[in-house]
């Protein structure tokens, strides 16, 4: 590897670089997607890094309403500050491009969710959620009667729920008639 980086050493910068761009704490999930996905870098490496950035404390595992995330820290800042000229040239311009097409849909993704569960025989709770941070803006729980409603109720809420939150305000905002 260029700059006599390891894999490791090379998965541990990549993720303080994402986390950085990104500016919000992500999911294991979303870090793998990116680092496995797109740089095509090794689950192992991966993993491992994130355990040793954990103990390093360099980037922490946090509580989100969403489940657990991983943000970056400050001492985390200042060791990418460091030693982000040492990422190999192609690496680098390939984060580079990939946070500038997606940072903001890894910022949405990290503070939309939507889950639901079955509570009773032919009751579903369709939970739905945003965040900004750690402060949580908006929390829906909605019983429905199938499955297929509760699906749907998510998958509408995390493909459009910037628009459904304004429309909701201007609803619940707007003079009475």
């Amino acid at each position: 590897m260029a700059s006599g980086l390891t894999d490791l050493n090379t998965a541990k910068l990549c993720m303080l670089f994402v986390l950085h761009r990104a500016n919000v704490a992500l999911t294991r999930q979303q870090l793998e997607d990116i680092l496995l996905g797109h740089l095509h870098l090794h689950f192992f490496d991966v993993s491992l890094a994130v355990a040793q950035l954990v103990s390093s404390n360099l980037i922490q595992e946090q509580r989100t309403s969403a489940g657990n995330a991983l943000r970056l820290l400050p001492a985390g800042k200042d060791v990418l500050h460091n030693l982000e000229p040492t990422l190999p040239g192609s690496l680098h311009r390939r984060l580079n491009e990939y946070m500038q097409d997606h940072a903001d849909n890894l910022r949405l993704q990290a503070q939309t969710g939507a889950d639901y569960r079955c509570i009773a025989h032919g009751q579903y709770l369709a939970e739905l959620w945003m965040t900004e941070g750690t402060i949580e803006i908006m929390r829906i729980k909605l019983n429905v009667p199938t499955a297929d409603e509760a699906r749907k109720l998510c998958s509408r809420w995390q493909s459009q729920s910037s628009a459904l939150y304004a429309r909701i305000l201007t609803s619940l905002l707007s003079p009475d008639d």
